[in-house]
């Protein structure tokens, strides 16, 4: 039977809980009893309604199990939580890239795998604003970003890079990074291609700028394998740029992804950085790469290569 599990005075938020997993359940009520963190289960679709409409406007966070065996019906009963404002945490028994998509077209972002250790469930399941305090020192200064020595130098924010990477670490799912530098662009040509790009990406997919001749793609669920695909969509939003009449300008793209190539977003950052600086300078050098010695290579580059 349902029941206030009451956290006494100072208590920090109020969650409705629709899990099926005894084990899972057992976790999740210590974990957010020991947060101060108030509690009301849900036991069918009837009384997930009814709880809901009483509680709405106090409610914080609403977990949810999703019952793959009953697809629609574990669609149809995130679709009663008001979203836009509730944070929404969906736990799926296995990855699931139909279940994902679904799930982010009802705006909910916060996906765990099961099973999971209590100790990491823990980690992920608290609010966001523990778990972006807690899974990187945010740096005090703006990283800056210079691909290209004519471009104007603006000053970079990581913090979006920083909450995603978080978010891509609650919901235990890759998220890849595609840094594109389009050099000699014109303005009207740069819009294009940002336009194009916008175009061919996913909807989850999304475009931070760097300068005005540089853009980070942050691109959630994807693995190091289709990385290509992405940078694949940049080379075809380039190829419509150059189709349109637009034969001036060259452009560079790298890509990494986290937690393959790094966890945390400075490092990450650095090598998105080497990697336009290196294709830039690559593409510089005269003759076959087959006929290069090292010394050419290490002239142009002028890198500390050890």
């Amino acid at each position: 039977m349902a029941k206030w599990l009451m956290g006494g005075v100072g208590m920090s938020g109020k969650v409705l809980l629709n899990v099926y997993s005894i084990q899972v359940k057992n976790d999740l009520l210590s974990i957010f009893v020991d947060n101060d963190m108030d509690v009301l289960e849900v036991i069918n679709e009837h009384d997930l309604l009814f709880k809901h409409r009483l509680i709405k406007n106090n409610l914080d966070v609403y977990v949810q199990e999703f019952d793959e065996e009953h697809y629609d019906r574990s669609i149809a009963q995130l679709e009663m939580i008001d979203r836009d404002k509730v944070r929404c945490v969906v736990m799926i028994h296995a990855y699931s890239s139909q279940i994902i998509d679904d799930t982010l077209a009802l705006n909910v972002k916060d996906i765990i795998v099961l099973p999971m250790k209590r100790d990491d469930l823990k980690r992920k399941i608290l609010p966001p604003v523990y778990v972006v305090s807690k899974a990187e020192a945010m740096p005090k200064e703006p990283v800056k970003l210079n691909t290209s020595e004519d471009s104007v130098q603006k000053t970079f924010r990581e913090e979006p890079l920083v909450i995603e990477i978080a978010r891509a670490n609650r919901g235990n799912y890759p998220l890849s990074l595609v840094l594109v530098n389009a050099v000699d662009f014109s303005k009207e040509a740069f819009s294009l291609f940002e336009d194009e790009l916008r175009r061919l990406l996913r909807t989850t997919d999304e475009i931070l700028e760097y300068d005005e001749k540089t853009m980070l793609l942050m691109c959630p669920f994807t693995t190091k394998d289709h990385v290509v695909e992405v940078e694949n969509k940049v080379r075809e939003a380039f190829s419509a740029v150059r189709f349109r009449g637009y034969s001036n300008g060259n452009m560079y793209l790298y890509g990494v992804t986290y937690p393959t190539d790094g966890r945390f977003s400075k490092p990450l950052l650095r090598l998105l950085k080497d990697g336009i600086h290196d294709s830039r300078l690559f593409s510089e050098l005269d003759g076959p790469l087959s006929k290069l010695t090292q010394k050419d290579v290490r002239n142009k580059l002028r890198r500390n290569f050890r």
